[in-house]
């Protein structure tokens, strides 16, 4: 008699357990699916307010066409001063070749290395025929050696 007793209370006690169990799992998956809505109203009400984010983009947008326009005027402003120093670069250095090419520009008898037979292949710095411009380099330079000269026995 005790041994059914305490069989049918250990029984009584498994399904009550069981019984909790379920009701808790079928209330804390509902809970998950009220919450999951509930944020995703939240966060579309608070964070992804849509006209909030189409006043911001247009605001981007303008700021993006000010600075492509500052850019463009920056760079017409500043390409005319590279293309300056690289003209002024690039004759540094072709005046610094053509200074020691002297040897080679034409004399009254034997025509230079610079000196073409034909006119349509004469070379040019600029507009300037490649001949001339050595030829009056040599002749600078000559007369800055010869003013050193004297002012060094003074």
């Amino acid at each position: 008699m005790f041994r059914g007793f305490s069989s049918r209370h250990v029984y009584t006690r498994m399904v009550e357990t069981k019984k909790h169990q379920e009701r808790l799992e079928f209330f804390n998956t509902n809970a998950v699916a009220i919450q999951r809505v509930f944020r995703g109203w939240l966060s579309r009400r608070r964070i992804l307010d849509f006209r909030k984010r189409a006043v911001y983009l247009t605001q981007l947008t303008a700021r993006n066409e000010d600075m492509r326009r500052a850019l463009v005027d920056y760079e017409a402003t500043t390409a005319g001063e590279v293309e300056r120093l690289e003209t002024e670069k690039q004759t540094q250095h072709f005046t610094a070749l053509a200074s020691k090419l002297h040897h080679l520009v034409s004399t009254k008898a034997i025509p230079g290395v610079y000196n073409p037979p034909h006119d349509d292949l004469v070379p040019t710095v600029g507009d300037v025929p490649v001949e001339a411009f050595i030829d009056e380099l040599g002749r600078l330079h000559a007369t800055q050696r010869v003013q050193e000269l004297h002012a060094s026995m003074r």
